[in-house]
């Protein structure tokens, strides 16, 4: 049982120090290098300044031409995949870990997040657990997502509801590969 709480407090001072790099380290290509120690990143993405992950343990796929703008919150403890091309900008959260409010003791639950290719989440968008963003889906500022979205579908709200059907996204790669991008 000792052993478990170091162990544990190990995991979260190891996490902090990495988060803190991730929010100092003045290239992208020097965060994905950062990330790619742990998780399976490509090498043509880019990552700003302040993302930060929940977890060592869960697994993080990063598609190629990925842009993850900053501060955004990446909640890999049951898994989160990001197809190739997707868009997330500012302060997006992507969690995989909740709790059932309906149940008494608040047990955890929750699943994978997965974030097809083409797909744009807009400032402040938050995605529950369990959930799916179809390709080329969008979805607006500072909606909270709690059931899948189809392909080429735009959603907006708070819970996020179907707005309108939109056509897919041009194959015109994320080539975003400012060095100093913050």
């Amino acid at each position: 049982m000792v052993a478990r709480k170091i162990y544990l407090q190990v995991n979260f001072i190891l996490l902090a120090v990495f988060n803190g790099l991730l929010a100092v380290v003045p290239t992208c290509l020097a965060r994905v290098a950062l990330l790619r120690i742990f998780f399976a990143v490509s090498w043509k993405s880019a990552v700003h300044r302040g993302v930060r992950v929940t977890s060592f343990i869960g697994p993080l796929v990063i598609g190629d031409y990925v842009v993850i703008g900053p501060h955004c919150l990446l909640d890999n403890r049951r898994g989160i995949t990001i197809g190739a091309n997707a868009n997330l900008t500012n302060s997006v959260s992507l969690y995989t870990l909740g709790h059932d409010l309906s149940d008494p003791e608040r047990k955890t639950r929750g699943g994978p997040v997965t974030v097809e290719g083409g797909a744009y989440l807009f400032t402040g968008a938050a995605v529950m657990p369990n959930v799916r963003i179809g390709r080329d889906a969008a979805i607006g500022p500072f909606s909270v997502v709690v059931r899948d979205v189809g392909a080429q579908e735009f959603w907006a709200g708070n819970p996020a509801v179907f707005r309108k059907s939109i056509g897919t996204r041009s194959d015109s790669k994320n080539a975003y590969r400012y060095f100093l991008a913050l």
